[in-house]
């Protein structure tokens, strides 16, 4: 882990439950990186490092945070598969390309994703 990513890692465990959300913004301005470094630092926090870091778009308290309980990280995985989808639909609706096309496409990139 990058000294970058143990700052953000301990910023974020400051910020537990959704109404103690940090904005993405934010976490950026503190960090003194773009929007979009900060992205990726989650999703690496996330991912490689399996730091619970969880997100909400709500306009009131939308930002970065660790969970509270078991069920924020079940409604945040339900709102990125529920995002995920939406984009699957939208490449279909672009390209008139058969649904099943996109969604065996997707198996076949997840396995090589996962099988490296």
């Amino acid at each position: 882990m990058t000294e970058l990513e143990h700052e953000a890692a301990r910023i974020l465990r400051s910020h537990v439950g959704k109404d103690a959300a940090i904005p993405y913004w934010e976490l950026a301005n503190i960090l003194g990186r773009p929007d979009r470094t900060v992205r990726k630092i989650v999703r690496r926090l996330v991912t490689i490092f399996k730091v619970p870091i969880v997100s909400s778009y709500d306009k009131d308290c939308g930002g970065y945070y660790m969970p509270e309980a078991p069920e924020d990280i079940v409604a945040c995985a339900a709102k990125l598969r529920k995002h995920g989808i939406s984009i699957l639909v939208r490449a279909h609706e672009m390209t008139g390309e058969p649904l099943s096309n996109f969604i065996g496409q997707l198996n076949l990139d997840l396995k090589t994703r996962i099988e490296g």
